[in-house]
């Protein structure tokens, strides 16, 4: 399995880029993708326990956000995976306790949610809008409802990697063919750490307006 380099990704972003990590978990990503790109990353992530690992980092450059990204705007319940809260979904794990018998889901939390378009309709109205740059999404196996909240944002998003199933490890959890079908704006750049149960996605906007100079989009 071959996984994304974070240097890879700054070659196709400038410094200062719009990023945004959805599902960010300790911030390991966030924190490698902020000094690769040499950029503020937005990460969202729902579950206390996990975002008190990204403040622990006292990084200045993850912006922490306390929320799930999904279809709606209100609460959810979130199946918490003892002791390993990577795992933790929003959906109904499947397959997953089948591949992985020794995570368990004992417990589940109510976490707030909102949409991927209404977040940034907020921040824009402080901070002005702009095209986002890049979004990396792991949100186990709620992709679908991730794109549903997000359709206005990826309009305007030059790059997205994001995380498919290769088996129903989450109900209604998407697969490499279906996440493709559900993004005709997008091509495939790559697919990355792709092994029997999961693997990612790169996709890049088609939308060569959004590669023109500040002025001439």
């Amino acid at each position: 399995m071959i996984d994304i380099s974070k240097n890879y990704i700054a070659s196709l972003i400038p410094k200062g880029s719009f990023i945004i990590d959805v599902g960010a978990y300790d911030g390991k990503d966030a924190a490698e993708l902020s000094a690769a790109c040499e950029s503020v990353v937005h990460c969202f992530e729902p579950f206390p326990e996990s975002r008190q690992l990204i403040v622990d980092r006292k990084d200045p450059m993850l912006f922490i956000w306390p929320y799930a990204l999904g279809a709606y705007n209100g609460v959810s319940m979130m199946n918490v995976a003892r002791e390993h809260h990577q795992s933790n979904t929003l959906k109904l794990p499947k397959e997953h306790k089948k591949v992985w018998p020794e995570i368990k889901y004992k417990t589940s939390i109510k976490i707030n949610i909102t949409t991927l378009d209404n977040w940034r309709m907020s921040w824009a109205a402080d901070n002005g809008d702009r095209n986002v740059d890049f979004i990396w999404c792991d949100v186990n196996g709620s992709e679908g409802d991730f794109l549903i909240g997000a359709a206005q944002t990826l309009a305007i998003t030059k790059y997205l990697y994001i995380e498919f199933c290769n088996k129903e490890l989450f109900a209604k959890c998407l697969g490499k063919e279906q996440l493709i079908k559900a993004l005709p704006g997008f091509e495939v750049l790559g697919i990355f750490n792709e092994g029997p149960n999961y693997g990612n996605l790169l996709f890049k906007n088609k939308n060569e307006g959004l590669w023109l100079p500040t002025g001439q989009q």
